[in-house]
């Protein structure tokens, strides 16, 4: 399985951090828990929170404790 750049779209193999050839980001850091996800996924694989939206939903979420 592998996963396209955002930048030059070249092909890296699932669970690479860089890129092989022009060495961008191709995974995303959850703000909720930590963990990383391919780019190219709309919500977290570990934890399932959606991408979009996620820092107002993080701030939100520390505001009501």
């Amino acid at each position: 399985m592998s996963m396209p750049c955002k930048r030059c779209r070249e092909l890296s193999a699932w669970g690479q951090m860089k890129c092989v050839r022009c060495q961008d980001w191709i995974v995303v850091q959850c703000l909720f828990c930590g963990n990383v996800s391919p780019h190219n996924v709309s919500a977290c694989l570990s934890c399932n929170e959606a991408f979009a939206g996620m820092s107002g939903a993080l701030r939100e979420a520390l505001g009501q404790q």
